[in-house]
């Protein structure tokens, strides 16, 4: 999966020590990392940050338990543990970026616990990173059991094509208006992001706003508003 030296092998052997939902945490990285791989191959994603995330993904839990008694907060304590041990090894900065953030995000609406809003935003805001969570979420559920359905992920790819359908923007350059539309409204600095982000939730969660002449209309009024 990934070179290894000593200090990320001791990291790594604390998991062996620990069990979670009756799992060698050990063991269920190691599968969840040649799972991922398996997958990433198959679609054309990246196959070292599948595996790298696969791997790593439950690195926190030694630490968070020992302090905790919980598990609770592993992907946050994971992600910074991940983060040095990938530094050691000289792995590039961008890929440490995109393997810690699916690390840190990958327990999110793992219980279905967020709204469709919430998960429509958190899409939007990352979807160029969405595609390679996903994969780690159906190979951490794969690991775990053969026969669970992974509830998220299902969730989440159905979410997608909905907001496909609907034409919900994915990124800011999506909106119907920019900032060089805000400037000759008079929208200078700060508040142009802020305008602009601002529309952005609006149109997540109603896409038919998305539209340059209502857009403009309420541009006009954060800026009186905000002004």
């Amino acid at each position: 999966i990934m070179n290894i030296n000593k200090e990320l092998l001791k990291t790594l052997g604390r998991l062996y020590y620990r069990t979670s939902y009756g799992q060698n945490v050990l063991l269920h990285s190691l599968e969840v990392g040649h799972i991922a791989g398996m997958i990433a191959a198959e679609i054309g994603a990246n196959v070292k940050i599948a595996k790298r995330a696969g791997l790593l993904h439950d690195i926190g839990k030694p630490v968070v338990y020992l302090r905790d008694g919980t598990y609770h907060l592993h992907s946050g304590e994971g992600e910074k543990i991940a983060r040095q041990r990938l530094k050691d090894l000289h792995v590039s900065k961008k890929m440490i970026d995109e393997v810690c953030w699916l690390i840190a995000e990958h327990m999110y609406d793992l219980t279905l616990d967020c709204t469709d809003y919430e998960v429509k935003k958190f899409i939007a805001t990352n979807y160029t990173k969405i595609e390679k969570l996903l994969l780690l979420k159906e190979a951490d559920i794969k690991a775990s059991r053969q026969d669970l359905i992974p509830q998220t992920v299902v969730r989440w790819k159905k979410i997608i094509e909905e907001m496909k359908e609907s034409k919900t923007p994915f990124a800011l350059s999506e909106l119907a208006i920019n900032g060089n539309d805000l400037l000759k409204l008079g929208v200078k600095g700060k508040l142009t992001g802020i305008i602009l982000n601002s529309l952005f939730d609006e149109a997540i969660k109603n896409p038919q706003i998305n539209t340059f002449e209502t857009l403009i209309k309420k541009a006009e009024q954060l800026k009186d508003a905000l002004s």
